[in-house]
């Protein structure tokens, strides 16, 4: 335990039920801010995550048609291209 807190804990004993609840009600919300913040940075994590993973699974379709046409246009015999 950090000196800081051996202190507070200290300074919160004396006091009455109901401020010692509002105190415990006070850090349980801040808790909450950033448990609401984890959640909200691990949920666009996941979705960049399903993003490149669609990307990786459609991009050899893509590239495929995207190579097919220049051989369309070209033609298999052509020098030029």
């Amino acid at each position: 335990m950090s000196p800081l807190l051996k202190c507070i804990e200290e300074q919160a004993r004396p006091l009455g039920a109901e401020d010692r609840a509002r105190l415990a009600e006070t850090m349980l919300e801040s808790l909450q801010l950033l448990i609401a913040d984890i959640e909200a940075a691990w949920a666009a994590e996941i979705e960049d995550r399903v993003n490149i993973f669609h990307q990786v699974i459609c991009l050899p379709t893509a590239l495929k048609k995207f190579l097919a046409k220049p051989a369309k246009l070209c033609g298999e015999a052509s020098t030029l291209c």
